[in-house]
């Protein structure tokens, strides 16, 4: 096979459908309830290679509708986690379109919305830290190492022994990005870090327990797995339930099923119809 025909096999595939030229009475039925949900049929179910495969379809409408109805979470929680992934997977055609619609028709305010964004930029940012540092790594370093986790006892400055007592309320202990030593031996730029994050994770718009199951599930996106460990601690102190925490760790394997669907069929670019 060519590459000219290849091509033009991939554009067919990628291509957006008519839904009223849509014969396939499993794929006009999903297309109906979208529209009684959506008000339209969204792009994200229109590109040809979904539609010629109905079987298909029906499935991967079922894991998306799936979400959209809470178990042990209400709808609103749901969706600020749902948004909280979306932010962190940087998938702009859900933060700036159809979740526009869902976070009002949950009752979630700007205010709310803000809020889990700014969780998302600490607990990006944060990782990004964790990650360069290497503080989840078992290797033994040498004492003198930028990179090594320092124990508390060793951290005497008294700036940051009071960063760390302000670091507990929300974390329930203190992360270890806060005992390195190439940040313990610059406490000036370890502040900044420290009042934007206290900023960010302020308990004033939603509450310890929501803000804790948004940042598990902005942390299972960036597969930081020691982060979530630690926020699934901090949920469960704050009052949440285990089937809580599992219904909105679920919520990512949708999330990257609609993510790469989307973009392995060009739908974020809106292939032309």
């Amino acid at each position: 096979m060519d590459g000219q025909t290849m091509t033009g096999g991939l554009s067919d595939v990628m291509k957006l459908v008519d839904p009223e030229q849509v014969t396939d009475e499993r794929v006009r039925r999903i297309f109906e309830q979208l529209r009684q949900g959506f008000g339209k049929v969204l792009p994200a179910y229109r590109a040809k290679g979904l539609v010629d495969d109905p079987e298909w379809m029906e499935a991967y409408h079922s894991l998306i509708m799936n979400k959209f109805t809470p178990r042990n979470l209400d709808m609103k929680t749901l969706m600020l986690i749902e948004f909280g992934a979306d932010v962190a997977a940087r998938w702009e055609y859900c933060i700036v379109g159809a979740y526009q619609m869902c976070l009002a028709a949950a009752g979630i305010t700007p205010e709310e919305a803000g809020k889990t964004i700014k969780l998302a930029c600490a607990m990006t940012g944060m990782s990004y830290l964790e990650a360069g540092f290497d503080v989840f790594s078992p290797e033994k370093k040498d004492p003198g190492d930028f990179r090594r986790v320092l124990e508390p006892e060793e951290v005497t400055d008294g700036r940051i022994r009071e960063m760390h007592g302000e670091v507990r309320g929300f974390f329930g202990m203190v992360p270890e990005i806060y005992r390195v030593k190439g940040l313990v031996d610059d406490p000036e730029w370890l502040q900044v870090f420290h009042s934007a994050l206290m900023i960010y994770t302020r308990p004033e718009v939603l509450d310890l327990k929501t803000m804790h199951l948004i940042c598990i599930v902005i942390l299972s996106v960036l597969q930081n797995r020691h982060a979530v460990r630690r926020h699934v601690d901090a949920a469960l102190n704050a009052g949440a339930k285990p089937a809580e925490i599992s219904e909105a760790i679920r919520g990512c394997y949708v999330n990257a099923a609609v993510y790469n669907t989307s973009a392995g069929f060009g739908i974020f670019g809106y292939p032309k119809e």
